[in-house]
This record gives C-alpha cells, structure tokens and sequence, in this order.
C-alpha cells in the first residue's frame, strides 16, 4: 500500500459488524495483527470480553462507548432466489440498520470515522464497456436503489461531520468461501465452462486486497464517500473463465447459461451470469505516492494467490 501524508492513527478502537462473515473475520484478524482494539457488534449474547450485543433496529448507544471508528458489513446475504420477501430482507437489512448506526456514530463524542459496506450494483447490471468510476451515474434496477438507499442511510454521521467512506465492492475472490469454491466445484466435476454471456464485464477483488482497502480507508483522511474496491484490470467472463480452467489444469469448453448460473442460488452465481459491470477504483489509485498498491492487479495473480495447489 502507497504511504499518504494524511494517514493517522488516532484510530484504536474499531467497532465491526458483519464480523462473523467472509470478509469481516478476515478484516478483524488483520486489525489485530496491526494492534487495534477490535469490538465485534453481535446480535447473539455476547461471549468475549470485545463482543458487544446490539440490536440492529434499535441499537443501545453504549455499545460505541470508547469507539474511534465503525465498519458496519452486516446485511442480509443475498444468496437464494430474490423473491419479494427476499427482496425486502436484503433492502431493510441494509437500510434501517445503517440508518441506526449512524445516528448513534452521529451522537458519539468519540467516534470520527463511519466505514460501510457497499456495491458496485449501485451502477446497475448492464453497463457494458463504460468505464465505471465513483462519478459515475447510478443504475435504475432494483439492487441499484437498494445500494443507493443504504449509502443514504449513512447521512446522519455524515451530517455530524463524520468521516464517513462506502466501499463498493465488486466479487469477492477467496478461497475460504463466496463464489469462488462453488466454481472450483463445478469446475473440478467437468462442468467448468464459459459463465453467462463472455462479452460481460466483471469487476472483482481478492479478498486480501480488499482487508487492506478497508484499513486503508480507516486510516487516510483523505478518503471520504463512495469508494470502488474492485481491482483496477477487470476482466470479462471469457477472461475469467479461462484463468480459472488454467489455475484449475482444466478445460472450459462449455457454456454455462446465466440463468443456469442463477439458479446456483449463490450471490456470486448471479453477479457472474448477468452483471455487466466494468468498475474502476479512480480515487484510490488517486491518492498521493503512487496511490493505493493492489498486490493482485490481474485475475490470474488473484486465482494463483487464492489457489495455489489448483483447489
């Protein structure tokens, strides 16, 4: 990572949500190596000493007391068929929790900076070869009003002068879970082939290099608002498709059909098959010395670092 002039660490004690997930346990173990105090916001009795219960409709004030910083990555998965029931879970989730969150970092005498989770559905699934930036115009479909409704939710830390970042994260790549051990799968039983249409544009990210865009933007001040956490060289399915049949030492000839790739039922399945979305990370390759450094620019680095053993 690119040093700034503006990095602080004033920040020692983080409060995370979300911390039992994909990436929130790879980011609380990467904030302890680095010497933070790391409180975990559980919805669950609490059962260690940095675990504090909050009720994500209606959260107690103190469990802040102490906190520089929050990233909040709670939210319903969105996995399984988008039915309208589902639909609604996905959006509240995200919304009213934030909401919540906010203002209680609004009230806070302690805490500076407010990170959420976001994505880069906020575009919309079908922009073709646009170049994506945080500039960019938002999507029309549903997921799009649901991404700009939650980073919405963020004004009220805003509004109380908050540092406040939404990380608008493409397909997480890790090999401890997501989309990518269910291509292994598929792959490795001879189903591996072209995922959805091969002209469609995906914006993805290994999940190490997304850990540190997260610390990354807890510690420069200089980062505020929307940010793309996506790798600067996305890929397009045929691309990706073929790196992974080399990373796996196994041929694609087929095609897997995006509504098959759906019907997977994993978050990871539908952005593949039909998103369409070429994401640029403008403002964090922005920042000053060179900005940020992306250890895995390329999908084959990522799918190398991810599956070294090809599995």
């Amino acid at each position: 990572m690119g040093s700034t002039d503006s990095d602080t660490r004033t920040i020692h004690t983080v409060a995370v949500t979300g911390s039992t997930g994909l990436v929130g346990k790879a980011l609380c173990e990467e904030l302890h190596k680095q010497g933070y105090h790391v409180i975990r916001l559980v919805r669950d009795d609490a059962r260690g000493l940095d675990d504090r219960t909050w009720n994500p409709t209606n959260p107690n004030p103190a469990v802040l007391d102490g906190v520089q910083a929050v990233i909040h990555l709670a939210g319903e998965n969105t996995e399984g068929i988008w039915t309208p029931d589902k639909k609604r879970r996905i959006r509240d989730s995200r919304v009213i929790p934030t909401h919540k969150l906010a203002e209680l970092a609004a009230q806070s005498d302690t805490v500076t900076t407010f990170i959420c989770a976001s994505a880069i559905g906020v575009y919309g699934d079908n922009r073709g070869a646009e170049v994506l930036t945080e500039a960019s115009v938002p999507g029309d479909d549903y997921f799009a009003d649901v991404v700009q409704k939650w980073e919405g939710a963020c004004q009220p830390a805003r509004a109380a002068g908050k540092r406040v970042v939404n990380v608008r994260t493409g397909i997480v790549l890790s090999r401890d879970g997501g989309v990518l051990p269910l291509l292994v799968d598929i792959f490795k039983w001879g189903g591996g082939g072209l995922i959805g249409v091969g002209k469609r544009w995906m914006s993805w990210i290994d999940i190490d290099d997304l850990v540190r865009i997260y610390i990354t933007a807890l510690t420069c001040e200089q980062i505020s608002g929307p940010i793309n956490a996506t790798s600067p060289e996305p890929c397009t399915n045929t691309h990706f498709t073929k790196a992974l049949g080399v990373a796996l030492d196994r041929p694609t000839p087929l095609i897997i059909p995006a509504i098959a790739s759906t019907m997977v039922g994993h978050q990871g399945a539908r952005q593949l098959s039909m998103a369409d979305q070429r994401a640029q990370p403008r403002k964090l390759l922005s920042l000053p010395n060179q900005g940020f450094y992306f250890e895995y620019r390329t999908i084959e680095q990522a799918l190398y670092h991810q599956l070294p053993d090809g599995h």
